[in-house]
């Protein structure tokens, strides 16, 4: 999926000419039809602003929640329901318009259940441990892989539900009842590994040693200098942290959920094992929405379907406007950027000759969607959307990048200090996308923890630096006999958690370098910028560590040229 939307508006007056109102009567509202694709939600409400007179908007709280939605022959007062029923904001007035924002009450719900569903997640892979350490885990293991292939068999190729597989959950034996809440409660948690208790420091250090280089793993095991398969050998005495096991929660895609990342070691040495929550049943964001009962004889769902809608090759939102064009239907559903981690294997369902629910049914099961229906319109919400939301980054930002690369060639400062301020999944998400041809699931190699962080890291340091200093650093890179004492403490700090020991013996070779690379892309109705942020930090000599965040950015449209005066 690219930087790209469709928004598309008519105004349609019902039977061409609005009837004209009575005396004393206001006139009817206008009808318009409205075909919006992946698109924020407040450029929607904008554009419908200036193109039907709508005195409605989005504050920045909610403005770049992007939806797609499908309709004819609405007015903006059921456009205004239609979107309270899927996004569940609320409209508040001000002045002669009305604003579209956020409801703290519904935040706060899915929140609570975020953490619910984590805190299963995490007890469920313990009881899963538990069992691991019994007599018949092999039979376990194989009737939890029947489970899985039955409820999700589009991972039958990304997951292989082995005793092997399944005994890695013998790592949250670090974790206690406090531990898991805590996790549950800040997506994070982690212990020295002389912190652990020993019977389940053993494990820990088992598992470091078995997937380590054996160089790297043994000193750490037995606390010698190491050498990380980036830099030299440093020795415990310069300051080194102890080696760790960490703890993270990360969202994955639509179809693996949530992901618990466990590591044991340093950063750039890291031993390392994901556990998906498909393994453990647990509640999902669905439940924040209990639908309304069908009718069965509802003749909006009974009647089938005659029109042949291919798939192949759609994403979401090209998929659910074929699908209402076809069954002519009201449709609304959130809509996200990031791309799948993990090409699950399953044909394009065929709808020809299906009734309405079932051909929606089947929709919604392969977009890894779910759906309710009100009214006359038909609503769809990721499986995941409270995931989504959260590492989703704004459409507005990343044009204005986009709009800084077209006039500068490079990010600005307000970019830059944008991006440092975001979340780890959050650069995660941007990362993913510029590293994701359009479209295409996202390379494996690209969901990596240990790089977004040093590119965190990068960032908060380039924070730190005046603006002469940022020059410096954006064309021969910044000296380290050019930083102050804190930033200096700050740099050596970053190197020696990794392996480096920065060295002054040598003028110039203790650095800090921001390169910047971008090149126009995409087709002439989504052009983009594709590029990335390169960071270099100098050690020493022959001690360079290197890292990148991938960027692709909507780029402007083009200029229209102004009329002539007369």
């Amino acid at each position: 999926m690219g930087w790209r939307h469709v928004l598309a508006f008519s105004l349609m007056l019902l039977g061409l000419v609005p009837p004209a109102a009575s005396p004393g009567q206001a006139s009817p509202a206008p009808a318009f039809n409205i075909e919006a694709r992946n698109a924020a939600v407040g450029d929607i409400l904008a554009r419908l602003s200036q193109t039907a007179g709508a005195p409605l908007a989005a504050d920045t709280s909610v403005y770049d929640q992007r939806i797609t939605l499908r309709a004819q022959a609405i007015t903006a007062t059921e456009l205004q329901d239609a979107l309270t029923e899927l996004l569940h904001y609320n409209w508040r007035e001000e002045g002669q318009r009305r604003i579209f924002t956020r409801n703290a009450a519904w935040d706060r719900r899915a929140e609570e259940s975020r953490r619910l569903r984590d805190t299963r997640f995490l007890e469920g892979l313990q009881r899963i441990r538990r069992a691991m350490e019994g007599r018949n885990a092999a039979a376990f293991a194989a009737a939890l892989a029947t489970r899985l292939a039955r409820e999700q068999p589009q991972l039958r190729t990304v997951i292989r539900v082995t005793p092997e597989y399944l005994s890695q959950t013998l790592l949250l034996q670090a974790l206690d009842r406090n531990a898991v809440a805590a996790v549950a409660r800040n997506g994070f948690g982690w212990s020295p590994l002389w912190g652990v208790p020993a019977s389940a420091r053993q494990t820990l250090v088992t598992f470091m040693l078995a997937n380590l280089p054996a160089e790297v793993a043994v000193r750490f095991a037995y606390n010698l200098p190491y050498q990380s398969p980036y830099g030299p050998f440093v020795p415990v005495s310069t300051g080194l942290p102890d080696p760790r096991a960490e703890y993270h929660l990360l969202y994955g895609d639509q179809w693996i959920g949530q992901l618990l990342l466990i590591r044991v070691g340093l950063p750039d040495a890291w031993a390392a094992a994901f556990l998906p929550s498909v393994l453990v049943e647990e509640p999902d964001a669905a439940g924040l929405y209990p639908s309304p009962p069908l009718e069965l004889d509802d003749p909006a769902l009974v009647r089938r379907l005659n029109q042949r809608v291919d798939l192949t090759g759609l994403a979401w939102d090209e998929a659910l406007s074929a699908f209402a064009r076809a069954a002519n239907l009201k449709v609304a559903s959130d809509d996200y950027l990031r791309p799948a981690l993990f090409p699950v294997e399953q044909e394009p369902p065929s709808l020809l000759g299906l009734t309405v629910r079932d051909a929606v049914d089947r929709l919604a099961r392969h977009y890894g969607m779910f759906w309710w229906k009100k009214g006359n319109w038909f609503f769809f919400r990721h499986n995941h959307w409270v995931d989504e939301t959260r590492v989703a980054v704004p459409e507005r930002t990343m044009r204005a990048i986009g709009q800084s690369i077209a006039s500068q060639s490079r990010l600005s400062d307000a970019n830059l200090e944008y991006l440092a301020g975001l979340s780890d999944e959050q650069l995660m998400t941007v990362h993913l996308i510029g590293s994701t041809p359009s479209g295409q699931t996202a390379p494996l190699t690209a969901f990596d923890l240990n790089e977004i962080q040093l590119v965190q890291q990068c960032l908060a340091f380039w924070r730190t630096l005046t603006p002469d200093q940022r020059d410096i650093a954006a064309s021969s890179g910044l000296p380290g006999y050019l930083m102050n004492t804190e930033q200096q403490t700050r740099f050596a700090t970053l190197g020696l958690e990794r392996g480096f020991v920065p060295s002054s013996l040598v003028p110039g070779a203790v650095f800090f370098r921001i390169r910047q690379t971008f090149r126009s892309s995409g087709t002439e109705g989504s052009p983009s910028y594709n590029g990335a942020i390169l960071f270099e930090l100098g050690f020493g000599p022959s001690s360079i560590r290197a890292t990148r965040l991938a960027l692709r950015v909507p780029a402007p449209p083009p200029a229209t040229g102004a009329g002539t005066g007369g």
